[in-house]
């Protein structure tokens, strides 16, 4: 379990992708390195939040990752401003250093 920072602290609980359908094979067919599937709960009470899917995609120079999050109704004007924050704060994270290593690890360097 992970628990966010910010005024709504929120436990997130990580499940097997094949948990909602997205089974390893066919993620692989489709070109999908890593797929993470995660249920977010409410820390007061424990009720269902929302689901959250961060979903990597081999490219010619690494990968790309897109992210799904899934909540019920009314949890959007309480949960927008912490999922931009974090959104913002891992995805610039991420790109201060993932293509160097991924360049570093493979030996090449993108031409752009």
């Amino acid at each position: 379990m992970i628990n966010n920072a910010g005024p709504y602290m929120t436990p997130i609980i990580a499940l097997a992708p094949a948990t909602i359908g997205l089974e390893e094979m066919e993620l692989e067919k489709a070109g999908y390195g890593t797929v993470v599937y995660a249920r977010s709960h409410f820390s007061d009470d424990d009720s269902p939040r929302g689901q959250i899917i961060h979903a990597v995609h081999r490219t010619e120079w690494g990968c790309e990752m897109r992210s799904r999050f899934i909540q019920p109704p009314g949890v959007l004007e309480v949960s927008v401003p912490s999922l931009l924050d974090h959104c913002y704060t891992e995805k610039t994270h991420l790109a201060s250093f993932l293509s160097r290593l991924y360049a570093r690890v493979n030996a090449r360097v993108p031409t752009q």
